[in-house]
């Protein structure tokens, strides 16, 4: 549901989600615990800065820990750049534990529309991103490239970690892995590419 609500820009869908996220917001119990990341996603994919604002206060105040990985995961779907910008810039600040923050990071990376921005992010801010994870954490950074489905962003996430790979706790092989889903992606794409495409076509 949440993939044709934001993919395929359901609108019945969408205002569904925005109600729903408006009732979760004064009342948690509103909507069911497995719905409320899928729910809170779509609506931030169309949501503005008010609703930004929203998940940023809730999510500062919430003494749960669930409802803030809620909060944060829901921050890393905006469709808006400037709002996603401000959104990964919360990262390398200490408002949060950055254990629990990097799910914005990741909810990004899961969002077409903001792959590349948080990609960017990451390269750019890389350093600052490792002094903010604890050591034993950082080894998951290689893993932010395999969200990728082409060679040349897999050219790219190799060259980006080298000389620097060997310094995260199980780097290499992350890195390996990271690098092996993308080219399995990018060779069932290449796959089933034109027969999908076909179908489509016929619609």
């Amino acid at each position: 549901m949440p993939f044709v609500a934001s993919d395929g820009e359901d609108p019945e869908l969408q205002a569904e989600a925005k109600s729903l996220t408006l009732k979760w917001l004064e009342d948690p119990g509103a909507v069911d615990a497995d719905l409320v990341d899928g729910v809170l996603g779509v609506a931030a994919a169309n949501g503005n800065r008010a609703l930004f604002d929203s998940f940023h206060e809730g999510a500062k105040k919430s003494k749960e820990r669930r409802d803030r990985r809620h909060f944060l995961s829901a921050i890393g779907s905006f469709r808006d750049s400037a709002i996603e910008k401000d959104a990964l810039a919360i990262f390398l600040s200490d408002e949060f534990d950055a254990r629990e923050a990097t799910v914005l990071l990741f909810s990004g990376l899961q969002r077409e529309w903001n792959r590349q921005l948080v990609w960017d992010f990451l390269k750019a801010n890389y350093d600052g991103i490792v002094a903010r994870l604890p050591r034993e954490a950082t080894g998951i950074l290689p893993f932010f490239g395999a969200f990728f489905c082409d060679e040349p962003h897999r050219r790219d996430v190799e060259t980006s970690f080298q000389g620097r790979v060997k310094k995260l706790p199980g780097g290499p092989r992350n890195l390996a892995e990271s690098l092996e889903a993308i080219s399995l992606c990018s060779a069932l794409k290449d796959v089933q590419q034109p027969s999908v495409r076909a179908f489509l076509e016929k619609y």
